[in-house]
């Protein structure tokens, strides 16, 4: 978030961008939140009225203690056990979608985050 926070405010110096923690109670309560992008791993429930696409993915790995005997010489490892990568989505509603400034951040938010994950292969 803070490479997308950094972006926005070098395009867009006047403007303010609020940000919070997204559930899945979050996205269903619309008269109680306004949410314009969602930028979200796959394990949260997005309903039908928004729309997604696939930003990249994330490998998991071990960070040993510096201290402990398995960390030398390097401290990430490989996870020990078989986990898949989790997949992460940039979502918005369906009903704000064309309006210009929604589409401006939703592109700018997919402009940086791909930088940030791994891109994704259905191989």
């Amino acid at each position: 978030m803070p490479a997308i926070a950094e972006r926005f405010y070098q395009e867009a110096p006047l403007a303010c961008l609020e940000t919070a923690t997204v559930t899945e109670n979050t996205l269903l309560d619309q008269a109680k939140h306004r949410v314009d992008v969602v930028l979200c791993s796959e394990y949260v429930y997005i309903s039908d009225t928004y729309r997604k696409t696939l930003l990249g993915y994330e490998k998991f790995h071990c960070i040993m203690a510096n201290h402990h005997s398995l960390a030398k010489p390097d401290k990430i490892k490989p996870v020990p056990i078989e986990f898949p990568d989790s997949k992460y989505y940039l979502s918005w509603p369906k009903s704000i979608e064309k309006a210009p400034a929604v589409e401006w951040f939703r592109n700018l938010m997919a402009e940086v985050a791909k930088g940030l994950f791994l891109p994704f292969s259905s191989s």
